[in-house]
C-alpha cells in the first residue's frame, strides 16, 4: 500500500502515437558507469560507459513492437514487471549469431515509443532479460520479450545514448 500523497495528473491533449520506433538499445550493466539519478520520473543526464563500451543499436519491425507492465501482488507488496516484445525482422545467418550472444542475458535496454520518448529498462543490479526465437509464419524473423521485474514504472531518458 502506498504511503505517499498522489500529485495532479493533467488531461493529455493531442496526439499519441502506440507502439515502438524500429529500434531499441542494449548494453552490458557492467559496461555502465552510471545512470544519474532520476527527478520526477525522468533521467536527464547522460548516461556515462566504461571505457569505449556503448549501446549497441538493434533493428526491430516498427509493427509490432510494445511496452506494458501490469501489477502483480498485493497491498502487502507489490512488483511491476516491465514487458517488451517486438521482432527482428528477416533471418539471417549474421543476425542470428549477434542475436545468440544477447540470448538470455541482462542488459539494461533503452527503448523509444512512437511519441518519441525513450524508457530505460534495467538498471546497474539488475538488467531485463531477454529471450528470442524464431519463426517463419506469419512472418520471418526473430520474436524477442525482455523482461524486467521493478517495483516502479521505467524512468524517462532524455539524455544522449551512448552509441
Amino acid at each position: 500500500m502506498s504511503c505517499l500523497q498522489p500529485e495532479a495528473v493533467e488531461k493529455h491533449c493531442g496526439p499519441n502515437a502506440s507502439g515502438l520506433k524500429p529500434r531499441l538499445y542494449a548494453a552490458l550493466p557492467s559496461s555502465v558507469d552510471a545512470i544519474p539519478a532520476a527527478t520526477d520520473g525522468v533521467v536527464s543526464t547522460d548516461i556515462t560507459m566504461l571505457n569505449t563500451d556503448v549501446f549497441v543499436e538493434i533493428a526491430i519491425s516498427k509493427y509490432n513492437g510494445e511496452m506494458n507492465a501490469e501489477p502483480e501482488g498485493d497491498v502487502d507488496g507489490t512488483e511491476l514487471p516491465v514487458r517488451v516484445s517486438g521482432m527482428v525482422v528477416k533471418m539471417e545467418g549474421g543476425k542470428s549469431a549477434s542475436l545468440n550472444k544477447l540470448q538470455g542475458g541482462e542488459y539494461i535496454f533503452i527503448v523509444i515509443d512512437r511519441n518519441g520518448k525513450k524508457w530505460i529498462i534495467g538498471d546497474k543490479e539488475e538488467g531485463g532479460f531477454i529471450q528470442i526465437g524464431l519463426q517463419t509464419n506469419d512472418k520471418n524473423g526473430y520474436p524477442f520479450t525482455i523482461e524486467w521485474d521493478t517495483a516502479n514504472m521505467p524512468y524517462e531518458y532524455t539524455g544522449v545514448i551512448p552509441t
